[in-house]
């Protein structure tokens, strides 16, 4: 990636700096994150000028710094591309930029996010995964034992079960394979509905709602309409506010299928991420049926990414410790008591089977034992 970022880093040193700047410059932003696969596009305002930055794999990289001079109008160009007013600088805006990439007919929907910093606004642009069809469940990667666990919470008629892990780590590739699993089993006898935002890919058998919160559709009004439409199951992009996770949870527990994700990084703390937003630990308790963990590894020959799973489920002692508020640990160890393996050991066993690239494994390793 080094040689393509040297190459994105001349191409915009070599734009012709008139009033037409922002235009060409924002487009080869776009079509440098397109090309590198990066999940973001980060622009980080700072004292002496833009730091922009690529997500890929979870990772994050520096690609190039645009002079201070040119902050106002490459931001200004962004803004007019995600519909925003200019002149608002001093609150966060998120807009959506509809985005086509040279070669191709189909629009990219990327939501831009703004934010106002002491050093101007920061800038993230969400790109979505591409893919034809979602994956398979069987191709995710996940050990037997835990695939056949998670085949079995499927097949049940209600209940929520969460993914979660840091940005960049394929929550929305898994979601997208469970909600396949489903269709595969039931066909037309299960009705999905998504809510995401934004929408990554075209599932074909799924009623998908995009996310549209400037225009007042927020994950929660959309998930209320969605339970309106007789769904058997929803899948909720992400549980980000109180709210959601309320109607969630008491979808989980009337009748309903949930899949969503969740940004609580280890499956143990999934119970208390949810109490900890407000939603009672009650409903937690009854809806919650397995929490999946994921991370990204390297592969050993770094020509790709290993997905690591640690899966949990619910048990009626784990049930009863959520209600209890009792610690973490000892919830870790119920809830990980059917499904032995965690990220840590087994990133470690296939580091030791010489699968991985040790370097990034190591650094995973080490990400896992400061969470502990």
């Amino acid at each position: 990636m080094g040689a393509t970022i040297e190459g994105i880093a001349r191409r915009l040193d070599a734009l012709p700096v008139n009033d037409d700047w922002g235009v060409a410059a924002t487009a080869l932003l776009l079509e440098a994150a397109r090309e590198c696969g990066a999940s973001d596009l980060h622009l980080l305002c700072q004292r002496d000028g833009v730091a922009v930055r690529l997500r890929r794999d979870a990772e994050l990289f520096e690609l190039l710094k645009v002079p201070l001079g040119r902050r106002d109008l490459l931001l200004a160009r962004f803004k007019v591309m995600a519909k925003l007013p200019a002149f608002v600088r001093h609150e966060p805006q998120d807009g959506r930029i509809e985005w086509t990439p040279p070669g191709e007919s189909k629009a990219l929907s990327l939501r831009a996010a703004f934010l106002p910093t002491i050093h101007g606004e920061s800038l993230n642009i969400r790109f979505p995964e591409v893919g034809s069809a979602p994956m398979r469940l069987d191709a995710l990667g996940l050990r037997p034992d835990a695939q056949r666990r998670i085949e079995s919470l499927l097949s049940a008629s209600e209940g929520a079960f969460l993914v979660t892990g840091p940005s960049g780590s394929g929550k929305t590739t898994t979601l997208y394979a469970l909600a396949r699993f489903l269709n595969e089993q039931l066909g037309d006898r299960v009705h999905v509905v998504s809510i995401e935002d934004p929408v990554e890919c075209d599932l074909g058998f799924a009623s998908q709602v995009q996310v549209d919160e400037p225009k007042g559709l927020t994950f929660a009004k959309g998930l209320r309409a969605a339970l309106r439409q007789d769904p058997n199951a929803i899948l909720i992009g992400e549980i980000r506010d109180v709210e959601t996770g309320r109607i969630a949870m008491q979808a989980g527990m009337t009748g309903h299928l949930v899949l969503s994700s969740l940004h609580a990084g280890r499956v143990e703390r999934v119970p208390s991420r949810l109490i900890s937003m407000g939603i009672d630990a009650f409903a937690v308790a009854s809806a919650l049926t397995g929490a999946l963990a994921q991370r990204l590894v390297k592969t050993a020959d770094r020509s790709g990414r290993c997905a690591i799973f640690e899966l949990a489920i619910m048990t009626e002692a784990a049930r009863d410790q959520i209600l209890a508020h009792t610690s973490t640990d000892q919830l870790a160890e119920e809830l990980l008591r059917l499904c032995p393996g965690t990220i840590a050991s087994e990133i470690r066993r296939l580091l030791a089977e010489g699968l991985l690239d040790p370097a990034d494994a190591t650094r995973i390793l080490e990400g896992e034992e400061v969470e502990s």
